[in-house]
């Protein structure tokens, strides 16, 4: 059995972890902020973490905005949130209101590739990792801690219910598509069926894309998935425009016609 008594032993015990979570591309596709949006999960004995010392949440997400809610849990006093902020990963735990835990992990999390996040607590430090699969690419953070963590209720993942909106600091609800859900309170990481859900749709992590069900620009290569909508990004010149269907040389000699009359007032002045 592997410990958390030291960090060495800690990355050796993820590695093995990670090694064995095989994942899904089933998952939760969120599509608005506009209501009430989330799904949650019972924190059993097996995943309390309000007497353990030990803890861990595993969630994959996907998602093109640099802005959204992730994670959150919270107990009689104590209180865990995730979220996207400006494509980083904001992790914050608070007890009796005050902030006690405060990181950001990473960079460019709204790529739309698939993130393993990885949140583990010990009693001496929390570690989170955040891992592109796609790219290879790892970010790490050890943050270490004196806390009793005291949460042994709900974890909402994507959003909460309204009655804990007031509750949140991380933006409103979730864009995008949140998978592979699991929780633990030890090395053994248990996979969590969720107990209730409100504005989400079950759906494919990796083929789910708005530009699929309906692509509006000229060429498919320049539609980007925003999951409830799309953008068309004209990464071809000369091409422009919302759809990028109108030619680049038209503005070109617009700015060169635009130019003469300048050029000739130029000259007059000087003359």
């Amino acid at each position: 059995m592997c410990s958390y008594c030291c960090l060495p032993v800690v990355l050796a015990c993820l590695g093995a972890v990670l090694q064995g979570v095989s994942g899904t591309d089933e998952g939760y596709v969120y599509l608005t902020r506009e209501q009430e949006s989330f799904v949650a999960y019972q924190t059993e004995s097996s995943t309390n973490w309000s007497v353990s010392t030990q803890g861990s949440l595993h969630l994959n997400f996907r998602t093109s905005y640099k802005d959204g809610f992730l994670a959150f849990a919270k107990g009689p006093t104590g209180q865990l949130q995730l979220w996207l902020e400006e494509g980083k990963l904001r992790v914050e735990y608070s007890l009796s209101g005050t902030t006690k835990l405060a990181f950001t992990v990473g960079r460019r999390l709204n790529t739309d590739a698939t993130f393993r996040l990885e949140l583990l607590k010990n009693p001496e430090r929390v570690i989170a990792i955040v891992h592109d699969s796609a790219n290879g690419a790892l970010h790490q953070v050890n943050e270490p801690h004196d806390l009793v963590w005291d949460l042994d209720s709900y974890v909402y993942v994507g959003g909460v219910r309204d009655t804990f909106t007031a509750k949140v600091k991380a933006p409103a609800n979730f864009i995008g598509c949140i998978s592979d859900v699991r929780l633990s309170s030890a090395v053994d990481v248990v996979s969590a069926s969720a107990v209730a859900q409100r504005g989400v749709k079950t759906g494919n992590c990796t083929t789910y894309t708005f530009c699929q069900d309906g692509n509006k620009c000229a060429r498919a290569v320049d539609c980007v998935n925003l999951w409830n909508d799309s953008r068309c990004d004209c990464r071809t010149a000369p091409k422009y425009g919302p759809t990028c269907s109108e030619h680049g040389e038209n503005t070109h000699t617009a700015e060169i016609l635009h130019a003469i009359p300048l050029i000739g007032q130029l000259d007059v002045g000087i003359a």
